[in-house]
């Protein structure tokens, strides 16, 4: 299988961002390669590693080819005892990344309180945020940066009203070389972590 990972210098909607050129494009190759995902496509394997640094510390990588050659890591991780769940992906093409994506999941306790019968009653709701962020490269630099949020009660989540939100305009206050530091260790992931259930290496220490 080829690699998108060897040369550095440093789930599925249908989504307009209001213009047209590199970030359309991208997007809609993106899409597609999504839908082959989410659809069992053939011509799509994925391969999946496992990683564990701490008790506060482990994840997921995923790596999906099409006619053999990377096209996407998915990352997925839980840092905290009450860490939320994290979910970040690179879509690439023979030019390298060509769009980041994350997905953000904040849990939050709201407490209500209301009569019923003259009885005063306290309660909890469990409010669950979802903020999806998109950031586009071409030739290595960040072009142009998207985002959509919800929040809801969790128990009434809807995942597919969330795929019709609109995505807007965001400040792109990324970090490029965060970015592709992290982008560089998935890749040697892809190599040297164990496929494997079982005593799970450290992410960090695989080099």
């Amino acid at each position: 299988m080829k690699s998108a990972c060897l040369v550095l210098t440093l789930f599925f909607s249908a989504i307009s961002f209001g213009q047209t050129g590199v970030s359309e494009a991208v997007n809609s190759f993106y899409e597609d390669l999504i839908s082959n995902i989410i659809n069992k496509d053939t011509v799509v394997k994925q391969m999946t590693k496992y990683y564990k640094c701490s008790e506060t510390l482990s994840g997921t990588v995923d790596f999906f080819y099409k006619e053999s050659t990377l096209k996407l890591i998915r990352h997925t991780y839980k840092q905290g005892v009450y860490g939320d769940l994290e979910r970040e992906l690179y879509y690439m093409d023979e030019e390298g990344i060509r769009m980041y994506i994350t997905f953000s999941e904040i849990t939050d306790f709201k407490s209500f309180s209301f009569e019923d019968d003259q009885e005063q009653i306290a309660t909890t709701k469990k409010i669950l945020e979802v903020t999806e962020s998109r950031i586009f490269f071409e030739k290595k630099a960040i072009v142009n940066c998207y985002e959509r949020k919800h929040s809801e009660d969790a128990t009434d989540w809807n995942q597919k009203y969330f795929d019709t939100l609109k995505f807007v305009n965001k400040e792109c206050d990324e970090d490029l070389a965060d970015i592709y530091n992290k982008y560089r260790i998935l890749c040697k992931a892809e190599k040297n972590l164990r496929n494997a259930h079982g005593k799970k290496p450290c992410i960090f220490h695989i080099w």
